[in-house]
């Protein structure tokens, strides 16, 4: 009887040893099926998000855009309307009729990318409004001029109004870029969190077979791609944000950022400061006779000359049309005065090629004003805009100091 038994106990444990093996390898199928599922359902997430990712960059792109578009219309409606008070030249009020339907355009655009975000409606409701009150500043201060009322014009201008009122959106536009690149950024850190968790399923895949190691590692390549083009996304952005397109130089927001952290400085080291602004004079003269193209490989060389004659801790900018400001830490009223005429020069004495085999002699007129004491870097800007105009009506192609 025993041995009749032992032979059955050997083949009862030869019976049972392939069932664990089997229930081993259904695990471990089991496992890998888990496991690439769930690569595949995070890969399917990190490519959706890199979809929408791609979506949400352009949207954001365009609202930097049409941004521009209402400071560059703004600035266009401003220097027609100057224009015209100084000369009496209805030619000036094309720039101001242009620069409004720039800005009527960028506003309705604005209007259509933020209909998901409600707070980006309040403030671009809120943009319309300052704009129109922009507007109804600079159309009282031409109907006060064509009713021969210029004194009164004159009047209008030196209040500041319109400064103030470009200063307001400005701030409005900041505050939807600002709040445009945070809804890209929240959804940048959710796209890099599915990133993460897809390095963590391909830990897990690549320790469960050669097979599924494969498809981590297109899936990281892929996954990198993605990471890169994002961080492309971000320098793309930061460089149009305080950046010129056309001269490369600084752009506006850039130079009184620059200049707000100059002015801190200087009031530390009571040390000088001076800003600059100068404009290429009668540059409507080069669009109207030879083209824009034409014009914008003026501004393209005026910017070369202007980088070339300043020192390299000194900030050129172009602040909008034909308008730049150069900004001089470390210098004073008498030294600044020698650069800015290093600048003239550099402008009046070379012809300027417009790329079609062209060439025309440019002059500019600039103002200069050193920081005082307490005054702000807007107080500052104020008074070298005010030296500029008087330059101007001085006959031009010269450097004025602010009083």
């Amino acid at each position: 009887m025993i041995s009749d038994r032992q032979p059955n106990s050997g083949a009862n444990r030869r019976r049972k040893w392939p069932s664990r093996r089997m229930v081993v390898f259904i695990i471990a199928i089991l496992i890998m099926g888990i496991l690439l599922l769930g690569s595949s359902v995070v890969a399917w997430q990190a490519h959706r998000r890199q979809v929408q990712l791609t979506g949400m960059y352009d949207d954001t792109l365009s609202v930097l855009v049409a941004n521009n578009h209402v400071r560059i219309g703004a600035l266009n409606a401003l220097r027609g309307e100057r224009g015209y008070l100084l000369t009496n030249d209805e030619g000036y009020l094309e720039p101001y009729k242009r620069g409004r339907e720039e800005m009527f355009k960028a506003l309705d655009k604005l209007d259509a990318l933020s209909t998901q975000t409600p707070e980006q409606r309040r403030i671009v409701a809120a943009l319309r409004r300052q704009t129109a009150a922009y507007l109804r500043h600079i159309d009282t201060v031409d109907t006060l001029n064509r009713t021969g009322q210029h004194d009164a014009a004159m009047a209008e201008v030196m209040t500041g109004h319109s400064r103030v009122a470009i200063e307001g959106m400005d701030r409005l536009l900041d505050a939807i870029s600002t709040r445009e690149k945070a809804r890209l950024d929240d959804f940048c850190t959710r796209s890099q969190q599915a990133y993460t968790l897809t390095i963590v399923f391909a830990g897990l895949v690549a320790l469960t077979g050669f097979g599924l190691l494969v498809m981590a590692a297109i899936s990281l390549f892929a996954l990198n791609r993605s990471l890169e083009r994002e961080k492309s996304y971000r320098r793309e952005l930061q460089k149009l944000a305080l950046t010129d397109e056309l001269t490369a130089l600084a752009n506006r927001r850039a130079f009184l950022t620059e200049l707000d952290r100059a002015a801190a400085s200087a009031r530390r080291s009571s040390a000088p400061l001076a800003v600059a602004i100068f404009d290429i004079d009668h540059f409507k003269r080069i669009n109207d006779e030879y083209g824009h193209l034409c014009g914008d490989e003026a501004l393209r060389e005026v910017a070369r000359r202007a980088s070339a004659c300043m020192r390299g801790g000194d900030l050129v900018a172009r602040i909008g049309g034909e308008e730049f400001a150069v900004l001089l830490p470390a210098t004073s009223t008498e030294a600044a005065l020698v650069a800015c005429e290093r600048l003239r020069k550099a402008m009046t004495e070379h012809p300027v090629p417009l790329g079609n085999g062209t060439q025309v002699r440019l002059t500019i007129s600039t103002g200069l004003a050193e920081m005082r004491g307490e005054d702000s870097a807007e107080q500052t800007i104020a008074r070298a805009d005010a030296a500029l105009y008087a330059a101007k009506q001085d006959g031009r192609d010269m450097v004025r100091r602010a009083a």
